[in-house]
């Protein structure tokens, strides 16, 4: 199936919201709303090319999610609300809202991106979670 046939349908299957903030999402071109297709387990770690393993995201989740568990960035966008920046300064902003959660000044500045997920995971097992 084309990549344009599978947006299509998991936007469908999906009520027309994005999986991760909830908003609606367009098929059109929108500079934040366009639906995508976002992978729930990354390529990167493994995860693979097929619909079983894809959710339709609003482009500027998508942008913003990056390697962070698809479940846990849910929950995070859920708790804090949707993404309203460019996906750089939307990590840097998701950095200062979990900083008081991290002690940040312990590790050094190329470790943060690398334990940022793990960091999140631990910060946000104390939030109950949503669905």
């Amino acid at each position: 199936m084309r990549a344009r046939a599978e947006i299509r349908l998991l936007t469908v299957n999906q009520r027309g919201r994005c999986y991760y903030c909830e908003r609606m999402m367009t098929l059109g071109p929108h500079p934040t709303l366009k639906a995508t297709r976002d992978h729930v387990v990354p390529r990167a770690e493994g995860g693979f090319d097929h619909m079983s393993n894809y959710v339709a995201a609003c482009l500027q989740c998508n942008g913003a999610r990056g390697t962070i568990p698809a479940d846990l960035f849910r929950r995070y966008v859920r708790r804090f609300g949707p993404p309203q920046q460019s996906a750089m300064a939307l990590s840097n902003h998701y950095k200062r809202r979990v900083a008081r959660h991290i002690a940040w000044e312990e590790m050094e500045p190329a470790v943060i991106n690398d334990v940022l997920g793990q960091k999140l995971r631990d910060a946000l097992a104390q939030f109950p979670t949503t669905t």
